[in-house]
Order: structure tokens, then sequence, then C-alpha cells
């Protein structure tokens, strides 16, 4: 498993600029590794704009089953668990 520390490629998890910053780190790692964890350490929350630009693409190239085992939320507080199981669940709605 490899992980994505969002504090190391960019300041904040507020915009579509920032999460498509992390959407190519994680597409990359991705396509080399099985597993990749995105951690949120040191983030304290997150915006829908930023997830929908991090990690929807990625749910949209693979099944959910294998978004489910593939990527991994870490270090992640409340709101920030919330706001990405509310973006996924959208998603998976509107699929």
């Amino acid at each position: 498993m490899v992980k994505i520390l969002i504090s190391d490629l960019t300041v904040g998890a507020d915009s579509v600029t920032q999460g498509s910053a992390i959407s190519s780190a994680l597409c990359s790692a991705l396509a080399t590794h099985d597993v990749v964890a995105v951690s949120f350490r040191g983030i304290g929350s997150a915006s829908s704009s930023f997830v929908s630009a991090a990690i929807i693409p990625a749910l949209r190239s693979m099944s959910f089953d294998d978004f489910k085992r593939r990527v991994r939320i870490i270090d992640a507080s409340w709101q920030i668990t919330d706001v990405v199981k509310r973006r996924v669940h959208l998603e998976l709605e509107a699929a």
C-alpha cells in the first residue's frame, strides 16, 4: 500500500484546484499500486468541491467494490469522513 499525504501536495482541501492535484496523484498511484491510502493528516476540513475533484475521478474509473478495496481514506476528521461518504453516495445515486 502506498500513502498520499495531502499536506505534502497542497496547503489545504478547499478548492477544485487542490482536489485536482490530489486526483492526479491518486490516479497515478492506482496505476502502479493495488491499494492507495489518502491521508488527511494535518487537514482540519475538506470542501465538497475538493472531494469531488480529488476522489470522484478514481471512483468513476472502477467499480464501487474495487474502489472500496483499493482506496482508503485515513487520518480524517469526522467532518472529512462525512463529506467523502456523502459525495460518494451522491455519485453512486447519479450513476
